[in-house]
């Protein structure tokens, strides 16, 4: 994050790029080679993070920032003020992305919840372009907000994403089916129809981070904080409702 708001982002890039390769590799070589199960994931995760770290540090080396060891109590309580509400915002993110498989392998079992978590890997298809999207624009959020053409130039991007995004998940539902079959299994297969609820979360999350970073550009964490901690809370209240009537379906439905 630091280095994306310095705006090197070639280098946030290589970083990125050279974590995921070497989580990749590792993984590999410690789960099939070594035969290290948890332990070689863990060592994997935590390897790979740290190479990353130093080659980032390293690629930056020769920029110069200065330390300021001065306590400033003025920007200290300006900080305070914009992370306390990132609190809400991160811990109604997870609720949003995670509480669903809860409530489900709770009310559903452990059998439904892993055909359900299966078809998950369809939507991070679609969830990838949509991150590799909301990094850069997160940058152009922020520095063009002070732009006397900024409302003009937020309302295109914003069309233009949102067409894209659409396209693309009604694209993934045309062919759900086909690439059920090959990304799934025997009693897996039946995971497809979990899959066009989620797809359409993906939109929704992608253009709820669209929003989120001009809120960010404009310094406005606590409406992030309250939009998400109320959709969080709704999502729950949802997932309790209908995932007794409908099981898994709810709880893609609650989702989105």
């Amino acid at each position: 994050l630091f280095f994306q708001g310095s705006e090197m982002v070639p280098v946030v890039v290589i970083g990125s790029v050279c974590c995921t390769g070497s989580m990749l590799a590792l993984n590999l070589l410690f789960l099939l080679v070594f035969r290290l199960g948890l332990n070689g994931y863990l060592l994997a995760q935590i390897t790979s993070f740290a190479f990353a770290a130093s080659l980032m540090l390293f690629l930056a080396r020769k920029k110069r920032y200065a330390k300021v060891w001065k306590k400033d109590k003025e920007l200290e309580r300006e900080m305070l003020a914009y992370g306390k509400p990132l609190i809400l915002y991160s811990t109604g993110s997870w609720i949003n992305n995670a509480s669903d498989r809860y409530i489900v392998a709770a009310i559903c079992g452990t059998a439904v919840n892993g055909i359900y978590g299966v078809a998950y890997k369809i939507p991070a298809i679609l969830s990838v372009f949509q991150r590799i999207f909301a990094q850069a624009w997160q940058i152009s959020a922020t520095k063009s907000y002070s732009e006397k053409d900024s409302a003009g130039f937020f309302s295109t991007m914003y069309k233009t994403y949102q067409a894209f995004m659409v396209l693309g998940c009604s694209f993934l539902i045309i062919i759900v089916k086909l690439m059920a079959k090959l990304l799934f299994r025997n009693d897996f297969y039946t995971a497809w129809q979990f899959v066009p609820p989620l797809l359409i979360s993906v939109i929704f999350g992608a253009l709820t981070g669209f929003l989120g970073s001009i809120c960010l550009a404009h310094k406005d964490s606590k409406s992030m904080g309250i939009a998400t901690g109320i959709g969080a809370a709704v999502n729950v209240v949802l997932n309790l409702l209908m995932v007794p009537r409908m099981g898994a379906m709810g709880a893609a439905i609650a989702t989105a």
